[in-house]
């Protein structure tokens, strides 16, 4: 049974996204020296699939300085372009963008509905 090309195309995406994942977090703990930068944690991250544009989310335990860890990244980009471009075999280096991983928002935001709604109904 042969496999789709497709599917073959799906899988090594996915398996370079958990690679830039692992070694993007491995970085940020170990090569740079900005303790703000050390606050953050990668959840996950978005290669698109031309791979010019990693989609990098983050989230913190204090999630009241996220936006100032953010801009932290962002000030800290070039470093993580060089530990890539060293570290993967890529024709091209994507473009980094850090963002606000939201899951733990929306969560907290379906939580609360539940709950209006249990309270509702009794």
């Amino acid at each position: 049974m042969q496999k789709n090309n497709s599917q073959v195309a799906q899988r090594k995406h996915f398996r370079i996204e958990s690679e830039i994942m692992n070694y993007m977090n491995y970085v940020m703990k170990n090569e740079i020296y900005d303790e703000n930068v050390k606050k953050a944690t990668i959840t996950y991250v978005k290669l698109t699939k031309p791979r010019d544009e990693l989609f990098v989310y983050i989230d913190t335990y204090d999630r009241t300085k996220i936006d100032f860890i953010l801009k932290c990244l962002n000030e800290a980009k070039p470093a993580f372009k060089r530990a890539l471009a060293s570290h993967l075999n890529l024709r091209k280096i994507p473009n980094i963008f850090f963002e606000r991983d939201l899951t733990i928002d929306r969560m907290n935001e379906m939580e609360e509905l539940f709950d209006k709604i249990n309270n509702k109904n009794k």
